[in-house]
């Protein structure tokens, strides 16, 4: 009844996608009928859940509708809600549930599919080099607040980032990661996050099916142990980044706004930690989304987030593009991050927005300019002294001498051997531009301006 009810709302324009698939996989799930439940609408059940820890937390706007972009978008929802009311009105509500069920069960593709994405995640380096990255970008997050917190503190006011951030954030980083190890365990064991990810992008989870052996599950758990490993590596590293953000936070609040210091600083961050309000718990959530990559698309603006939607879009219409873009969320939201850290950050609209906004905001924005700046000069300077490479000569006949000669592009040189550093996103990103740049940046002329952001564009997208 909640279902056919919610089809009715939706096809009266009293209800959205989101609430329409919500609705069937409620259904399905509580049918238990359904196996291998489309990973977003599972996902979505979360909003249904009303609380304060970040294990349980309530699903964004944007989550939903990226969500409803990987079910097809508008017109799979309209195609739905038409063909449900055509069989309920000719067969009957219990046909019409069954349709229903059976729209979300996992079939033959949906397991193909599924165990070709495990397969491109199955590489050891794959989970080494996300490993690497995260761990990066935890310490760039330490840098950054300390370079904002400078930076405020020159500025003076109210709306800036404090010293005492840096302390606490590191403190988080502890907390945070005897917290994500529990996590992680649980989400490679139960192949579910207690967390916010947003999973490996697969059009179902689940697809390929387990049988149980004594007390041991065959098949599809074994199919899918990369992904397994990668949700466990982001349940990990989201631990660390909502628990330092969330200490960085609550500092920021104690000290601008409420004026402590101290010991009663300390003790007001522990309470704020113990039981978040309902705005921080969320900044500290889409915080560590974004160190994590793992933000939803929708959020924010610019051209990066707009291929990004369409590619999901365009995905999620035609199943088959899973094989030619096998991923689009995690690479969209790398690349954000590499070009806020860039000389594009003026491209990217919430770079502009952070900007113009001010106090706290545009110190962040300006100290992630900086340290991209100055990891930037780090990869020219090893470029310029041979140590580290970019794409290497365009021109075929000098790629090959250059290639012959013992290069090998986007490497660093270590101990004497070129080990490879592109897969090491975004700091790959950066190098790799910084690289290309040191080599291809003096042999511009003054009005040879569109070239260099060419030669940008082109390292952006190696």
């Amino acid at each position: 009844d909640d279902l056919a009810a919610t089809v009715k709302a939706y096809k009266d324009g009293k209800a959205t996608e989101g609430d329409l698939w919500k609705s069937v996989a409620a259904h399905s799930l509580l049918s238990q009928e359904v196996i291998g439940a489309h990973a977003g609408v599972g996902r979505a059940l979360n909003i249904m859940r009303a609380s304060k820890d970040i294990r349980n937390k309530a699903s964004s706007v944007a989550e939903i509708q990226e969500m409803v972009d990987r079910m097809g978008g508008t017109a799979k929802a309209q195609q739905f809600a038409e063909m449900f009311t055509l069989i309920a009105n000719k067969s009957g509500p219990g046909a019409a549930a069954k349709f229903a069920r059976k729209s979300l069960a996992a079939k033959g593709f949906d397991m193909i599919t599924e165990a070709w994405i495990n397969s491109i995640l199955s590489g050891f380096s794959t989970h080494v080099a996300n490993t690497v990255s995260n761990t990066l970008t935890v310490g760039a997050k330490l840098t950054e607040t300390a370079i904002a917190a400078g930076i405020g503190s020159v500025r003076g006011g109210k709306d800036r980032v404090h010293f005492a951030e840096v302390r606490q954030q590191a403190m988080g980083i502890i907390e945070g990661a005897k917290e994500g190890w529990d996590l992680a365990m649980y989400a490679f064991k139960h192949e579910e996050a207690k967390s916010g990810v947003l999973g490996t992008e697969a059009p179902r989870e689940k697809a390929i099916p387990s049988f149980k052996v004594g007390q041991h599950e065959i098949g599809g758990k074994q199919a899918r142990w990369a992904g397994r490993a990668l949700l466990a590596e982001d349940q990990f590293f989201q631990a660390i980044g909502y628990r330092m953000n969330l200490r960085g936070l609550a500092t920021r609040v104690g000290v601008g706004v409420k004026g402590l210091k101290g010991e009663a600083l300390d003790k007001y961050v522990e309470a704020a930690v113990k039981n978040p309000p309902d705005k921080l718990n969320e900044m500290a959530r889409k915080a560590s989304l974004y160190q994590t990559f793992n933000n939803p698309l929708h959020e924010g603006g610019g051209l990066l987030r707009n291929l990004g939607v369409g590619a999901m879009q365009l995905r999620g219409k035609h199943p088959a593009m899973a094989f030619v873009i096998p991923f689009v969320r995690t690479p969209i939201n790398v690349m954000k991050y590499a070009q806020v850290r860039s000389p594009m950050a003026l491209i990217d609209k919430e770079f502009r927005d952070a900007l113009a906004k001010g106090g706290a905001s545009r110190d962040v924005a300006v100290a992630k300019l900086a340290i991209g700046a100055g990891t930037s000069a780090l990869f020219v300077a090893g470029a310029l002294d041979g140590k580290i490479t970019g794409g290497g000569p365009s021109d075929k006949k000098d790629r090959e001498n250059w290639l012959n000669a013992g290069n090998k592009p986007y490497a660093i040189k270590v101990g004497g051997q070129w080990v490879a550093y592109n897969r090491l996103a975004p700091w790959g990103i950066l190098a790799g531009i910084s690289a290309d740049l040191s080599r291809d940046g003096p042999k511009l002329t003054s009005d040879q301006g569109a070239g260099a952001v060419v030669a940008l564009s082109k390292s952006f997208a190696k």
